[in-house]
């Protein structure tokens, strides 16, 4: 029996590893990833022995450096003129440079993340206490409990937490430069650059951002912190919050850049804003997550924008031309 469960941790150890590889390559597509997903959910011994690798390889000094191009010692200046490519040739050439920009910070964040949500659809996950958890697409989180301290980091994206009682541990979400602290509740925390927004489903949290005292919000509370004091936001409807759970987004007076990124993580390949649009009214409006591309068009033919579709699905948009 002792030599099966060793033959199978090493099985488990082999896949990981290959996995690792894999994600160190930068050439997992969202299916790729989703069938990672698979992988770690078929068994508890997978996510260890994934865990465990991940450690490893996050040792090693080198690693960083497999995603950094190494263009130093290159001199175009004095080289031959380069040949006039084909558009259909560049256009293949540019929707290849952008999705590897795009996969790269995405494949560093795997080497972190316990539970991901990489492809276009929420998912629904159960933590080891039997808290559950609802990740938005293109979310990641890193979970570490232990004997005083239920802990989970998100690392990208936004999150719905109901969090399970009868635990004297508490249960904190770390997210950006502050901490989210259940006190008997339901809530979901959203990660967007260096801001995170906090909004109470039911119960209450404590909210701490990178300085000054902790806010205590209770349901149909907001909250949003930076690198500095949390701020209360205006209270809404706790059933309007984390509406993407039920397949709705919410746009509240948003910039059309800013709407056009929430759009984008609901479509299989990224979309690219290129170089600043133009000042415009702040964007509220309703879309369906499933049809992400009918809500990028509407928002483009709203503020009058061009967009410019490459192959695999990639989109640019940019301000309009004089």
């Amino acid at each position: 029996m002792e030599r099966a469960a060793a033959n199978d941790r090493d099985d488990a150890g082999a896949q990981a590893r290959r996995w690792i590889a894999r994600l160190a390559s930068g050439s997992m597509s969202a299916g790729d990833l989703a069938g990672l997903n698979d992988w770690l959910d078929a068994a508890p011994e997978h996510r260890l022995a994934f865990q465990r690798e991940r450690r490893t390889w996050q040792d090693l000094a080198s690693l960083e450096e497999a995603f950094v191009p190494a263009t130093h010692g290159i001199d175009h200046a004095g080289g031959p003129t380069p040949r006039r490519l084909k558009p259909v040739a560049t256009g293949l050439a540019i929707a290849a440079c952008l999705a590897l920009v795009s996969a790269m910070p995405a494949v560093r964040i795997w080497f972190q993340a316990d539970y991901a949500s990489p492809g276009t659809q929420a998912r629904p996950i159960v933590l080891a206490d039997g808290s559950r958890a609802v990740l938005d697409a293109d979310t990641a989180l890193s979970v570490q409990f232990d004997h005083g301290e239920r802990s989970v980091v998100l690392l990208k994206g936004r999150a719905w937490f109901d969090v399970r009682h009868g635990d004297v541990r508490p249960f904190r979400v770390r997210a950006g430069a502050g901490v989210i602290e259940d006190l008997g509740t339901a809530f979901a925390v959203e990660l967007d650059g260096p801001d995170v927004d906090v909004g109470v489903t039911e119960g209450s949290v404590r909210v701490t951002g990178g300085t000054g005292r902790p806010v205590r919000l209770t349901a149909g509370a907001r909250g949003r912190y930076g690198s500095g004091a949390a701020q209360r936001l205006a209270a809404i409807d706790p059933a309007l919050i984390a509406r993407w759970r039920e397949g709705e987004l919410l746009l509240r007076a948003v910039s059309v850049k800013a709407a056009i990124a929430q759009v984008s993580r609901y479509r299989a390949a990224p979309v690219f804003v290129w170089g600043d649009l133009p000042a415009a009214a702040p964007i509220s409006g309703s879309f369906r997550t499933n049809h992400p591309d009918d809500a990028l068009d509407t928002l483009i033919d709203m503020r009058g924008l061009q967009q410019m579709r490459l192959p695999g699905g990639i989109v640019i948009v940019r301000a309009p031309t004089e």
